[in-house]
């Protein structure tokens, strides 16, 4: 007989751990801690993966894991910093989880949205132990034996796109995942990209697009507003070329492959000649200093929204420009 439990733990756009979180984690770590040498136990691991499983360590509250992992997104880290702090902080994540399984097996299946597919930082590594060799088999001091195999991540979603954009017409100039910067300075570079790439096009009448992979990050200051990392790129992409007439042959987005983009119902964002029309009587500098993409995008009509799609492999940013 197999049984399949479903549970939902976060809200929607909140990518923090909740006490339901917790619970659920509990009840995990009892169930592989009851195991034999006999079983198999098989991990699903998925980027965002760290606000789905917590334990805070020993005289830690939870309150304040949230609290040092907000400070520290609004300070700007990255993925790699905001993970070590979460490992440091549970009892769980850093190999936690495979440390308390008794089962003979421990097979780790991994959608990474870390650039670089580095084991020991997606979903803060809850069955990779700092001291073992990264993507290594190895056996814990329990008796299971852990094997990690990597079965996507953004290249793949990278990959995807930029066979979708061929397929529609495009010459593809540049896919790749890149490492991350500040949303400011990726949304004006694709800007300024894009217009090179509108440009090629009038040249010689072929489309041409640019498939880019990552995560930028964005300081938030004091007194911000609301949006995401992609929302913030897509107003910085906007705001490189402010003064000008946004080229009607044009269009650049950022968008979350989880569906999320921070504390909001978006996804990302995109700045197409129309947005970029609807948002010349808005602040746009004043929603790029503030933080404040969301409202911005949301009068320009310049919101992504697809919904929670149930996995996390890092954003998409593209740049179309035709003839």
């Amino acid at each position: 007989l197999v049984s399949t439990e479903v549970r939902q733990t976060r809200p929607a756009g909140v990518n923090l751990p909740t006490p339901e979180v917790v619970a659920a984690t509990a009840e995990i770590i009892r169930t592989v801690s009851c195991l034999t040498a006999a079983d198999l136990v098989v991990v699903v691991l998925t980027g965002g993966g760290s606000a789905l499983l917590a334990t805070p360590r020993a005289g830690v509250t939870l309150a304040e894991k949230i609290e040092t992992t907000m400070r520290l997104a609004a300070a700007g880290a990255d993925i790699r910093s905001l993970n070590a702090a979460r490992r440091r902080l549970s009892a769980v994540k850093g190999g936690g989880l495979a440390l308390a399984s008794r089962a003979g097996r421990m097979l780790v299946l991994v959608l990474s949205d870390v650039v670089g597919d580095d084991l020991a930082v997606v979903a803060s590594a809850p069955c990779l132990p700092d001291r073992m060799a990264a993507g290594a088999a190895f056996t814990t001091p329990g008796g299971c034996r852990v094997e990690h195999v990597l079965v996507g991540g953004n290249a793949t979603a990278v990959a995807a796109a930029a066979t979708a954009a061929r397929r529609a017409g495009y010459r593809v100039t540049r896919a790749e995942t890149v490492p991350g910067g500040p949303a400011d300075e990726v949304g004006g570079r694709l800007a300024d990209e894009g217009l090179a790439l509108v440009a090629a096009a009038h040249g010689d009448g072929v489309p041409r697009a640019v498939i880019e992979g990552g995560e930028s990050t964005v300081v938030v200051p004091r007194e911000h507003g609301s949006g995401g990392r992609n929302q913030q790129t897509a107003v910085a992409a906007l705001a490189r070329l402010r003064g000008r007439v946004w080229p009607e042959e044009l269009a650049v987005a950022s968008i979350g492959t989880d569906g999320e983009d921070g504390p909001t119902d978006a996804a990302g964002g995109f700045v197409d000649a129309a947005v970029a029309a609807a948002a010349r009587t808005l602040d746009v500098d004043a929603a790029l200093a503030r933080r404040d993409a969301h409202p911005l995008l949301a009068a320009a009509e310049g919101l992504i929204h697809t919904g929670p799609t149930g996995t996390n492999v890092a954003d998409l940013r593209i740049v179309l420009a035709r003839p």
